[in-house]
Parts: C-alpha cells; sequence; structure tokens
C-alpha cells in the first residue's frame, strides 16, 4: 500500500507537495527575519493543509491526464474546500483561511505563459494581483507554485530550479520586483 501511495499523484498533491512548498516557505520566513515566531507558525500550517480540500476529489482523478470539465472545477475548488474542512479545526484566525483560498492567485498568469497564450493577447497581469492581499499570501502562492514546477506531473516533465524561477519572475517581476529578489536570494543561498 505504501508503494502505491508513494507513486501516485494523489500522494504527490496531498503529502509531497504541501511539505515541500511549506518547507522552503518555512526557510524562507525565518530568513527574511521580517515575520515574528507566531506568523510564521500560522503561515506554516496555513501552507501545509492549504491542499486537504483535495481529498474530497476521486483517486482516479489525481493521476489522469484527461479531465472533464467538471473534475478541473473540483481541482480548482480545492481552496473553498480546504478552508471549509479546517475552518475551527485548526488553530490559525479567519486571515490566514483568506490566505489558504487566495493561495493560486498566480496559477492563471502562469498557466497563460507556459502555454504562451499571452504571445497574441495583451493579458494585464496587474488584474490578477489585485487579489493578492499581503506578502504572507503571495509567499504562500510562489512556493506552491515553486513546488509544482520542479516536481514531475502526470501531464509534464519538472522544470529545473532555474526554469521555474524564470518563470515565476515573469508574473512577478512587474508588481513584486522586490519580492522576487529576495526569493531569489533565498533559493540562491540555500539551494544552488
Amino acid at each position: 500500500l505504501f508503494k502505491e501511495i508513494q507513486n501516485s499523484a494523489r500522494y504527490h498533491f496531498l503529502i509531497k507537495q504541501p511539505y515541500l512548498s511549506t518547507l522552503m516557505l518555512l526557510g524562507f520566513l525565518k530568513n527574511s527575519n521580517h515575520f515574528s515566531p507566531k506568523e510564521i507558525e500560522s503561515l506554516f500550517i496555513t501552507s501545509y493543509f492549504k491542499d486537504v480540500g483535495m481529498s474530497l476529489i476521486p483517486k482516479d482523478k489525481h493521476d489522469s491526464r484527461n479531465l472533464s470539465d467538471i473534475d478541473k472545477q473540483s481541482f480548482h475548488n480545492h481552496p473553498e474546500h480546504s478552508a471549509q474542512i479546517l475552518n475551527g479545526r485548526i488553530p490559525i484566525s479567519t486571515n490566514y483561511l483568506d490566505i489558504m483560498l487566495n493561495h493560486h492567485q498566480f496559477y492563471s498568469m502562469l498557466e497563460s505563459k507556459q502555454n504562451n497564450q499571452d504571445k497574441d493577447q495583451n493579458i494585464d497581469d496587474s488584474e490578477a494581483l489585485k487579489h493578492i492581499a499581503g506578502a504572507e499570501t503571495l509567499f504562500v502562492c510562489i512556493f506552491d507554485i515553486l513546488a509544482a514546477l520542479i516536481t514531475p506531473r502526470p501531464y509534464r516533465k519538472a522544470m529545473t530550479l532555474y526554469e521555474a524561477l524564470e518563470l515565476i519572475r515573469s508574473i512577478m517581476i512587474k508588481d513584486h520586483a522586490n519580492e522576487f529578489k529576495h526569493i531569489v536570494l533565498f533559493v540562491r543561498k540555500y539551494f544552488t
């Protein structure tokens, strides 16, 4: 059973990715010296449990390359399910549940850039960025994306850390250049 869990994408989505993104976020927060121990603890809990709503999606959907529109909507709705499941069950305030709800704010921009759809269309990234409520949400989003990009999925190969940072730079540089600089400095210090 353990081998089956390890080899499935569901294990990745429910255990590996939250763990990897949370460890990177934790290192970044501690390294930055801008967050109190209580804030770091709350962001750790938020990041680690942000994908618990994925547990409501049937196992066979996690490994599928071809999803129906309903299946895609289930994946899209997992932040809301996570917040509903965890509300009142873990020791975090509603502010952190809001971070959990918004931890996918950059994904649409990322997918657009990955698919090169924005070459012909003038997509304004600032519209999606308006929904980012504070640096905490931004950092949870970005480390979640970074963990996703550097690990393989059923539908794509893993990117190198450099490739992932280049893609992230393309969605952050206009409105969050300083935050991106801090992420790069952290990654350079600990991962190169």
